[in-house]
């Protein structure tokens, strides 16, 4: 038998952090106002075991109090809405996420790209390495045909003209 669930009784996650997949630093997580619900408690949870847990008066929390004590991979957060007396009056909000590591300080080198592109138009307009048919004339390989063997040179005739 289904039963009609009242909405605002929900802990809805939104704002900017409601369904980002990773955080390098702490996030902030807000959720909708919920009926009844006069404060929050949030668990934070690794893999194995909760790490942090605090009272919030407001519908968001600040996760800097736990962020020393998550781990890298993935992370539970479940808020729980109390009336004044401790009592919960909603339903639950769950939300997992992954801390992931921060820029690790190294530059790669920057790529040589028109090198990379005149390397490769040079070897498309490179003369075939294997023998040469009598229509091909002079044109380049690439008007022949699809592919080349990088290794042995050797051309797939699939395609007729490739161009």
């Amino acid at each position: 038998m289904l039963r009609y669930v009242d909405v605002t009784r929900v802990i809805r996650f939104e704002g900017p952090t409601a369904f980002s997949p990773r955080f390098v630093h702490p996030p902030l997580l807000r959720w909708a106002p919920v009926k009844d619900a006069q404060r929050f408690l949030v668990e934070v949870a690794d893999r194995d075991r909760v790490v942090w847990s605090g009272w919030v008066d407001a519908e968001a929390v600040d996760l800097s109090p736990a962020w020393p004590d998550v781990p890298l991979g993935p992370v539970d957060v479940l808020v729980r809405g109390c009336d004044e007396a401790g009592h919960e009056v909603a339903v639950r909000g769950y939300r997992r996420f992954w801390r992931v590591p921060g820029f690790d300080g190294k530059a790669q080198e920057p790529a040589d790209w028109a090198g990379c592109v005149d390397r490769s138009v040079a070897h498309l307009l490179a003369p075939a390495r294997d023998e040469v048919e009598g229509y091909e004339r002079d044109d380049p390989r690439s008007a022949w045909t699809a592919f080349e063997d990088s290794v042995t040179g050797m051309r797939g005739r699939i395609v007729y003209p490739a161009l």
